[in-house]
């Protein structure tokens, strides 16, 4: 045991020194009394070591017996620090009161963190993993993590294939893994009878026959209405059979989307923009700042922990955004050209657009806008066969 070993700072130790008379005895006394004396020395004028402190005033009646003077050179430990500090009670009371807190907090959660996510949005993980009790600020689960686990699983409906719930100290990590998609059966099973006709005028590009007979031929024209594929397949008698004409056709069609604007020549504005930080510790939650009062606005909310060394701490930061509107006189065209051009993405999803010309129109109160285009779409809806009894 050394002067620095943390039970020997815990109990306390002086350092002595013993001069004159004889040491041979006085060592001899050391080990016939039992004292707890460690890393004895001796040079020509003496000995020096250290002794615990309960065992101090016994070595000095075992000096004094071998004809030696002992001295205290250092005193050493929590005993001695505590007596030198006895005046200020607000430093063991704080260590204290570090130490209680430490204990409590580590009895919850402050950190939740998923990996393994691909499609599946995070958002929606923690907050399956919230209704299981898993969130900032939660008190340790008593379930197991295997437990935890399945039942995570069951939240989300199916969405995953695996997933393991991992609490070390007062974080969790959550590692999940997604479902696979199922793939799509290449052959499908029959339906009822029907044709394939188009839907609109345009001309014919492709044609690709999956089943049911080809009534059509790349480079024709066609009106609403018109066969594409037949469900109906004749043998060499001539009876027929009835399929599910199924393919696909793509065509070359001019189209024209319109949108009007509703009489209305108002909208709404952003007037400002008010940020304001909340400090969250524990259950408490202290706003820095204040909103204004009343007035139309939008809230968001984003929340940060906040970690040292890697280490999350009891505490988060919290930034209120508040976006306050105000009505004003609309400028009709920028506002409707927005709309009608996500409008056109939607129509135009699975197309090809080759040109477009945009027509505005407007008057006192109403706006229109017409796009005249030229696309590649495919084309082809079921229509139901008449079975006939030959």
């Amino acid at each position: 045991m050394t002067a620095f070993s943390l039970p020997a700072l815990l109990r306390g130790a002086v350092r002595f020194r013993a001069c004159g008379g004889f040491p041979a005895r006085f060592l001899n006394l050391c080990e016939s009394g039992g004292f707890h004396v460690w890393d004895l020395r001796q040079d020509e004028t003496g000995v020096t070591g250290y002794v615990s402190p309960r065992d101090y005033r016994a070595l000095r009646r075992a000096a004094k017996n071998a004809g030696m003077r002992l001295c205290a050179r250092e005193k050493r430990g929590l005993p001695f620090f505590l007596r030198r500090h006895r005046a200020r009670i607000g430093l063991p009371v704080g260590a204290a009161v570090c130490v209680a807190l430490a204990v409590f907090s580590s009895g919850f959660l402050w950190s939740v963190e998923t990996t393994g996510a691909e499609t599946l949005g995070k958002a929606e993980i923690l907050a399956a993993a919230a209704q299981l009790g898993l969130y900032s600020g939660a008190k340790k689960p008593q379930k197991s993590g295997e437990a935890l686990a399945s039942e995570l699983v069951h939240l989300l409906d199916g969405k995953l294939s695996w997933a393991a719930v991992n609490i070390i100290g007062t974080r969790v990590m959550l590692e999940v893994r997604e479902k696979a998609p199922e793939l799509p059966s290449t052959d499908p099973p029959y339906g009822d009878p029907c044709d394939l006709v188009a839907d609109f005028s345009g001309e014919l590009l492709s044609i690709e026959v999956f089943s049911g007979v080809k009534a059509n031929r790349e480079g024709n024209g066609v009106k609403t209405g018109d066969l594409l594929i037949s469900g109906v397949r004749k043998d060499r008698d001539g009876k027929p059979y009835y399929y599910e004409a199924r393919g696909v056709v793509t065509a070359l069609h001019d189209d024209v989307r319109e949108l009007s604007s509703p009489p209305s020549d108002t909208v709404k504005a952003v007037k400002t923009v008010r940020t304001v930080p909340v400090l969250h510790l524990w259950h408490l939650s202290l706003p820095l700042w204040f909103f204004p009062r009343g007035g139309d606005y939008t809230a968001f909310d984003d929340v940060r922990s906040v970690s040292l060394r890697g280490v999350t701490l009891p505490f988060s930061l919290e930034t209120k955004t508040r976006v306050y509107w105000q009505t004003r006189q609309a400028d009709l065209v920028p506002v409707l050209f927005d709309s009608f051009v996500c409008a056109l993405n939607d129509a135009y999803l699975r197309t090809l657009l080759l040109s477009g010309e945009v027509r505005v129109q407007t008057d006192n109160d109403t706006c229109r806008l017409t796009q005249q285009s030229r696309l590649i779409d495919f084309m082809g809806v079921p229509r139901p066969i008449r079975k006939t009894d030959d």
